[in-house]
């Protein structure tokens, strides 16, 4: 389901006849997607039956959405870099995943000027070491056009990319395979075919971990992370700036303050750099926080209480509004609908809250990557386990300027990306009460080749049933199973075929 808001209109004074016109021209445009006051807003599932997550997204050209994370639902190894592109309403166009045949992530994506996607993370399956930085540049259609791997022997890994104005593009990550043996902070810089041009490490006496990248001010680049203190065993945000050929500025740990860590750094519009994550207090807390710094490191303000509520805050992104004031991609376990939930926090441009919307059920929802879009409202990608499909499922939020968005019962329930695949399957009675039939169409679907698997979900995302069978109707019981509204999922060999509501009585 999807909502378009925005418009309001009174016609009781005129006739019928212009009545008739103005509300045919109402209906036209609330019709449009895209349209200078129509505002669109849902929310959405996608995955397979394992854990799937969303860890990047960006509008598109055509007014729709690329999401770039991961998936151990599909693809050929334990987990694969997972590509989702839709369209304006969130209906998936193509899902891709690249890997080999172990653990491959991706943790951020950029549209191109020709319309393709790069898709940055890290590979267990290619490269020189145990992990590589992984880069996989596509067409349009996510087709592979080349991939790159980065590193060297050891561990190394890659979080954040951008484009560089000469159309390359600059990626940091953390590596074990170069500087003192433990973790160093890494920045690769490579041109428009991925092609190595330099890397960069930061060689410090503590295990560095770099989160975020950004094109900085006067040719240079921004990153920022976390250092691990071996002696004292706490953490403390770092910062650093290079510039475009690699050379090192200023490098800058930020010790006043312990037990905390940068997850996020943006150039902002009034020249200085915002950095956005985490504080660790104690067990039952942990505080979201802001904090500016200008282009030669030194701290202009820090603001611990962006959240400003109990529980378990974190902060993951945030976009700057024209102004000035942010819009923050947080979380928050002690509002919402329960357990941890998106917090989508609107502050004054010092980070002291205004608003916040929340979006998610009663499990956790994390929204890791936050942007604005054309029609000045935003999409959220993240994870959930509050709605099935699997035990994590890609979750997309639209909403409008305010952050408003469609109601929780209206979210749409792990999309079919997977397959287009014409099994007729019929699940009877529904209403059920003891017990469910499923009768399966052979002439689509030869089973006697594969066992089908049939999933059933409560509301939490928690699977209550499971039963595999390979014959063409198979029974299966409801007993002490709670009445309500649960989600079911019939797959084999991987594919999801078919997903549905069940009501149990």
């Amino acid at each position: 389901m999807y909502r378009v808001s925005g418009f309001k209109f009174q016609v009781s004074s005129l006739g019928s006849s212009v009545k008739l016109l103005m509300i045919m021209f109402v209906l036209l445009f609330v019709s449009v997607p895209y349209f200078s006051f129509a505002q669109i807003e849902f929310q959405r599932t996608y995955g397979g039956v394992l854990i799937n997550e969303g860890r990047g997204v960006q509008q598109t050209l055509d007014g729709g959405y690329i999401i770039a994370g991961s998936t151990s639902s599909f693809g050929d190894g334990s987990t694969d870099v997972l590509l989702i592109k839709t369209d304006s309403l969130g209906n998936a166009q193509f899902m891709k995943t690249y890997g080999g045949s172990n653990i491959d992530r991706g943790y951020a994506v950029l549209q191109l000027k020709d319309s393709g996607y790069a898709v940055a993370g890290y590979t267990n399956s290619f490269g020189n070491g145990g992990y590589d930085g992984y880069l996989i540049r596509t067409d349009k259609n996510g087709d592979v056009l080349w991939t790159k791997t980065y590193g060297g022997a050891d561990w190394d890994f890659i979080y954040s990319i951008k484009q560089t104005p000469d159309s390359g593009f600059v990626m940091a990550g953390n590596t074990y395979s170069y500087g003192y043996g433990g973790s160093e902070g890494w920045i690769v810089k490579v041109d428009s075919n991925g092609v190595l041009l330099w890397q960069q490490t930061f060689l410090t006496n503590d295990d560095d971990f770099l989160n975020s990248v950004d094109i900085g001010f006067h040719n240079t680049y921004i990153v920022t992370g976390y250092e691990m203190n071996g002696v004292t065993d706490s953490s403390n945000i770092i910062a650093a700036s290079v510039s475009s050929a690699g050379d090192s500025l200023w490098y800058y740990s930020y010790e006043d303050i312990l037990n905390i860590q940068a997850r996020v750094v943006h150039s902002i519009s009034d020249s200085t750099y915002l950095i956005g994550g985490c504080i660790f207090v104690d067990s039952v807390q942990t505080n979201a926080f802001l904090m500016k710094i200008d282009t030669i490191g030194h701290q202009v303000w820090f603001n611990n209480s962006v959240v400003n509520k109990t529980g378990f805050n974190d902060l993951f992104d945030f976009v700057e509004l024209p102004n000035n004031n942010l819009v923050l991609a947080a979380t928050n376990s002690q509002f919402g609908a329960g357990g941890i939930d998106i917090y989508q926090d609107f502050t004054d441009r010092n980070g002291n809250w205004i608003s916040a919307p929340t979006h998610g059920g009663a499990g956790t929802d994390i929204g890791y990557s936050i942007g604005r879009t054309s029609d000045n409202g935003f999409i959220i990608a993240g994870e959930t386990n509050s709605w099935p499909p699997g035990l994590e499922a890609v979750y997309l939020v639209k909403t409008d300027s305010g952050g408003i968005t469609t109601p929780n019962d209206s979210i749409i329930i792990g999309i079919n990306l997977y397959k287009d695949n014409k099994v007729h399957i019929v699940l009877f009675p529904n209403p059920a009460h003891s017990e469910v039939t499923i009768d399966l169409n052979q002439t689509y679907f030869p089973i006697s080749n594969s066992k089908m698997n049939f999933q059933l979900f409560n509301s939490l995302g928690e699977m209550v049933v499971e039963s595999l069978f390979n014959e063409n109707k198979h029974n299966i019981s409801l007993e002490n199973i709670s009445s309500g509204l649960y989600f079911y999922c019939l797959s084999a060999n991987g594919i999801i075929y078919s997903k549905g509501k069940l009501v149990i009585e």
